[in-house]
């Protein structure tokens, strides 16, 4: 029995999701269109593309998650590109060249007030200023940057990079700001409802998890006033307060609050400072980048020891944690292990100060005027989603059961990364905005175009991928609060990007042109061109595949493209005697950059 080739129907939906690194992207960041500008040495033009997704681009260089990079197509050759130290790369280079953003807010009638100057706030800010509403944000705390500022640390997130750009991609466009207000204390949620046309709570988790036992109780002793939430930690640390450490730290956790308090206590002048978790590291949520910048500057990773007891002296000091050694289970019914206790394997982790870094939580009671019996009853009771402690929110609109009240980010999601936390900003914008019949913000419109053929540097396909340098060690202990990572030279960035594949580019072919002589089958250096005998094609409608009577498919033949594979060297293109193969290049037209992507187009 054959094998059968599935035939796309190359629509926009197909084309799309052809682009891995786009697709699988939080906010659609355009990857091989700003990489291409990149090669090219048009830093303001990839910073400019840039922005239109990440708001942020010298951050989102610097702290994304780059979920792109776990789908590029170059891995199907060695390594991915850098895509996120490319950003970086655009950021650094191109910040001062990109085109200024002006105020466009107040040009229409609607005012929005937003709870929440954090990624998702100031994302669903610039997008409804930019579509013309009046935006107000307010924020708790006494900057604009929600966890960017509050729980990022300087030597991996520099302040003047984080202040600069929410300065001229988001306040720019007129988005004003009221810092030191918090909602439920300083104004109720219903005052905001009376107030504006609508209101989006987008305000984190900043309810920190306590200590707790491999079985989920309470850790006994954890109220010792050397048990520090990690939340909290990172704040103080943040707002320059010179915490007093001792020389000996315990955090417990794993994840990223866990990675910026061991290397800030570090910084702070501990000696030793361990990382205490009780499962192994593949679990561990922490990267492996972030774990070799942890090694080098002498912190320890205990893996399988959990929390048990905080011991204090007799004197009341803190002696340390108790732990309990642990192993993995065999798998459950779920195929997943279990982390357990190892029988009288219990010791003692001596230290100066336990951060508790175990996550955080959504903080609903700031909305108490909305819920509960004592609520403002000239709006409907704000509702929770089943079986949760967070507020639900329709699915499709974003709304809560409050009428003009939407909820996104993390305050709706649970705690989560930068990156997903700024595309719930764009969704929910563009939520609002059709809400309120303003329909100013842009519906992706993706079409295809013929495009001059890509560009690439000779053996482009086997440069490896470049990785910038790190300050020293020493270098660290001489200035510990200066940035670790120094970021892709331009030179080096302009080779990372031109080990991009650009599969914003596919090839096309010409079926009424094609002779199927099959020189571009010889001429293709990875094999990804195939005849295939029409009997082993599938396709899903008459329009992807004619339906051919059974006695006529021995007639037909049809090419096959893996478009997985192809590194879009154009070799098929150069031999085809007909001229059927040409390339296509993919554009969402909707965006406000797409002059910039359709300079290589070819116009008819």
């Amino acid at each position: 029995m054959s094998t059968k080739f599935e035939v796309a129907a190359g629509d926009s939906a197909w084309l799309k999701k052809n682009i891995n690194c786009q697709f699988n992207c939080p906010v659609d960041t355009n990857v091989p269109e700003y990489i291409d500008k990149i090669s090219q040495g048009k830093y303001g033009e990839a910073y400019e593309i840039n922005r239109y997704s990440n708001v942020l681009v010298g951050v989102m260089g610097r702290i994304c998650t780059h979920p792109c990079e776990e789908i590029c197509r170059r891995c199907l050759i060695d390594e991915p590109i850098g895509i996120r130290d490319l950003k970086r790369v655009a950021a650094d280079n191109g910040f001062k060249d990109a085109t200024k953003l002006t105020k466009k807010a107040g040009t229409l009638p609607t005012k929005i007030a937003i709870v929440g100057g954090g990624p998702t706030g100031l994302v669903a800010a610039r997008d409804l200023a930019e579509a013309g509403h009046s935006v107000m944000i307010y924020e708790a705390l006494e900057k604009l940057g929600g966890q960017m500022w509050a729980g990022i640390p300087d030597y991996r997130m520099p302040r003047d990079i984080t202040d600069a750009e929410i300065e001229a991609n988001v306040l720019a466009l007129g988005v004003e700001y009221k810092l030191n207000t918090y909602i439920g204390k300083d104004i109720l949620l219903s005052d905001l409802l009376d107030q504006y046309d609508a209101v989006l709570m987008a305000a984190g988790t900043y309810k920190e998890k306590p200590p707790a036992t491999w079985d989920n109780k309470p850790v006994p002793g954890a109220d010792h006033p050397k048990v520090i939430p990690g939340l909290k930690f990172m704040l103080d640390y943040n707002r320059g307060v010179k915490t007093d450490v001792g020389t000996r730290v315990g955090v417990l956790g794993g994840g990223f609050t866990a990675v910026d308090c061991v290397r800030s206590s570090v910084r702070l002048g501990a000696k030793k400072v361990s990382m205490l978790y009780r499962r192994t590291l593949e679990e561990m949520s922490a990267t492996d980048e972030e774990i070799n910048l942890m090694e080098p500057e002498g912190i320890e990773i205990k893996t399988l020891v959990s929390s048990k007891n905080i011991v204090s002296n007799s004197d009341g000091s803190l002696k340390g944690i108790e732990m309990v050694r642990m192993k993995m289970s065999e798998p459950g019914a779920d195929g997943r292990r279990k982390a357990v206790p190892i029988e009288n394997s219990e010791f003692i982790y001596e230290c100066d100060t336990v951060v508790v870094a175990f996550g955080q939580d959504v903080d609903p009671s700031w909305a108490g005027d909305l819920r509960g019996p004592k609520r403002n009853t000239k709006y409907p009771e704000l509702l929770y989603a089943k079986g949760g402690e967070w507020f639900e929110r329709d699915r499709n609109t974003y709304m809560t059961s409050v009428p003009r009240l939407f909820i996104a980010g993390d305050f709706y999601t649970g705690a989560n990364d930068v990156v997903h936390a700024m595309g719930e900003g764009h969704a929910v914008a563009q939520r609002m905005d059709q809400f309120l019949k303003a329909n100013k913000i842009s519906i992706q419109k993706i079409e295809a175009f013929p495009t001059k053929r890509p560009l690439f540097k000779t053996g482009y396909d086997a440069l490896p991928r470049q990785h910038m340098d790190l300050l020293t060690i020493a270098a660290r202990r001489k200035r510990p609060f200066e940035e670790v990572e120094l970021g892709l030279t331009k030179e080096q960035g302009a080779t990372e990007a031109s080990r991009c594949l650009l599969c914003q580019n596919n090839i096309n072919i010409n079926p009424d042109r094609c002779i199927l002589c099959g020189l571009c089958v010889e001429a293709c250096p990875y094999d990804v061109l195939y005849m295939i005998p029409a009997q082993d094609l599938e396709g899903s409608s008459k329009e992807v595949l004619p339906q051919l009577k059974r006695e006529e498919q021995g007639d037909y033949s049809g090419m096959l493209l893996d478009e997985k594979r192809c590194i879009r060297c154009g070799n098929c293109v150069d031999v085809c005697p007909t001229e059927a193969i040409d390339f296509l290049k993919v554009v969402d037209i909707s965006t406000d950059y797409v002059p910039l992507a359709l300079r290589s187009v070819i116009k008819k």
